[in-house]
This record gives structure tokens, sequence and C-alpha cells, in this order.
């Protein structure tokens, strides 16, 4: 199987080298320029596309700057690191002779595709970071986060932080540093977001958690949707949903926004199903990810409320 993938591989990079060479002879623009300056190639489409053109490029311009920005995002030090954009930037003009007083749109289109490659690794390296953080119930923070979770979703006061009563939020047990240890921080934070920006929807959401027959372990399942929800991001499925909504550096905050949109479609599939007699968590997890990596692969795809009324606003400020 490998050998066929490594085959196929190099027959369609040969194939997609004369696509390149035969559109740059017949156009006179190369790939890049093509792509930033057509008006039907916008947001996740154009931007994976231009990532795959620098990625697979043999100039060593573009491997430098593909290099260095993709060090500075590790690094989480793009915010700091504009000039670099624009350095790298006139670099490309240079290259490939591209006429910007012709093709005024090019620096723009083409600024945003790096904002939006090198932001999405960026966004990866923080969100590691903050999984490898373990919560623990000495430390004050995170006493307090578990505290301001529990206040947001329960009117009756918590009588400490060991205790039973966390398991009417839908931890196992008396002490949710536990359940947490898989996702660290993250997951308690994507809760934590989720139940203080989205009250009433997450408030909603536990009541149907609750129910006698057809609920499911609220705290529980939030933690094992964090996990899904990186496996998006770290897959690059989730690309599609940023590429579409920001012309900024991505924001841990955006991701939160991800979490809770995603869990409210969870809740709604998890009582579909249930309703059909189908309770297995594991088997409703798998169907509700195998949906979104298809809505994913649509580049047209934006996971939000308000793309189910209207296109949502397209955020413009880039740092």
């Amino acid at each position: 199987m490998n050998l066929w993938f490594i085959f196929w591989s190099a027959i369609y990079d040969k194939l997609w080298s004369l696509w390149k060479w035969t559109a740059h002879k017949c156009t006179g623009n190369c790939e890049i320029q093509r792509l930033c300056c057509s008006s039907n190639n916008t947001g996740a489409e154009r931007s994976k596309a231009i990532e795959y053109s620098i990625v697979k490029s043999k100039s060593q311009v573009l491997k430098k700057m593909n290099a260095e920005l993709s060090r500075l995002a590790d690094s989480q030090l793009l915010t700091n690191k504009w000039i670099l954009f624009e350095k790298y930037i006139d670099e490309t003009v240079v290259l490939k002779e591209i006429d910007t007083k012709t093709h005024v749109d090019f620096i723009p289109a083409y600024r945003i595709c790096l904002v939006h490659i090198y932001g999405y690794k960026q966004l990866i390296r923080q969100i590691h970071n903050m999984r490898s953080i373990i919560c623990d119930p000495r430390n004050s923070a995170h006493q307090k986060m578990l505290q301001n979770l529990w206040s947001q979703l329960m009117d009756e006061p918590l009588s400490g932080v060991h205790s039973k009563q966390w398991q009417d939020i839908g931890f196992q047990g008396p002490d949710p540093s536990l359940d947490l240890r898989s996702m660290g921080l993250l997951a308690l934070d994507n809760l934590l977001f989720f139940v203080t920006v989205y009250r009433e929807m997450a408030r909603n959401t536990l009541q149907h958690s609750l129910h006698p027959t057809q609920g499911y372990p609220f705290a529980w399942v939030g933690i094992n949707l964090t996990q899904l929800v990186l496996k998006l991001l770290l897959d690059g499925h989730l690309k599609t949903h940023f590429y579409n909504c920001f012309q900024r550096i991505f924001k841990i905050e955006d991701f939160h926004k991800v979490y809770s949109y995603l869990y409210t479609k969870f809740d709604k599939l998890w009582i579909d199903k249930t309703q059909e007699s189908e309770q297995n968590f594991y088997y409703i997890i798998s169907q509700f990810e195998s949906q979104l990596t298809e809505q994913l692969a649509d580049d047209k795809t934006v996971l939000s409320w308000e793309a189910s009324q209207s296109r949502p606003v397209v955020e413009t400020k880039l740092w």
C-alpha cells in the first residue's frame, strides 16, 4: 500500500509540474500569481492551493521562507514579525517577476494566504501547549477555573474542590482533574469558554444530558469532544473553517468557538440517534467525526451558527 501511494504521489507531482509549466507558458503568469489574482479562488480554496505550491516549490527563496516562518510559528512569534512577512512578499514578487502595478490584487491576497498558512501552524503550537498543562486541583488558578465551571452551570453552591457534586455535571468522580488528564487544561478551558460565552446554550445542553434514559455525562463528553476538535485541527481539516472566517492571525478563542459550536451539534445528533434507540457513544462520535470530515472537505464550509443564516463577516485585522 505504501509503495502504491509513493508511486501515485510521484506521478501526481510530475503531472502537477507539467500543468504548472503549461499554464505558465500559456498565461505568462506563475502559479502563485494565478491563484492570488483569480476572483474565483478565495478563502480556504486559495490559501490551501498557495500552501501546496509553497511546500512543493523548488525555489530556494520559498523554501527559506517556509522554513523561517514555520519556525517562528512553532515558537509563537509570528505576531512580532510583520516586517518579515513583507520581506518575503517582496522577494516572491521579484522571484516570480510579478508586475504589481498591473496585478494590484496580488500582494493583499498573497499576504492573507501567508497569514493563514503560518497562523494555523502557530495555533497548533498554542493548543498543544495548553493541552500539555495538567489540571492540578491544588493550583489556585485551576481551582478558580473549576469553580467557575460549576457556578456557570449550577445554581447551588459547590461544597468543595473534591465533591460528589461534580458527577451532577458529568464528571465520573469527585475529582474532576482525573477526567481532565487526557486533554489537560485545554479541555477545561474549552468547557469553561462554552459555559461562559454561550451560557444559555450550555445550560440547555446540560439539561439534555440529564435526561433519565437518553442522557450522557456532560463534562466527560466535553473532554472527548476536545480530543475530536484537536484531531480535526492537527489533520488539517479545520483549515477550511479558519481560512474562510478570518483574515488575521488565529487565536485560541477561535478554537474555543469551534468547540462550542460542535458541542451543540453533537448534542443534537445524540438526541436524534438515541430517539432511534442508538446509545453507543463511540459509534455516535465516530459518525459525527465522519460527517465533519466530509463537510470540511468542501472548501466553502464555515462552522458557526451565523453561517446557517448567512455568510459570516470575515475579520480582516491581521494581528
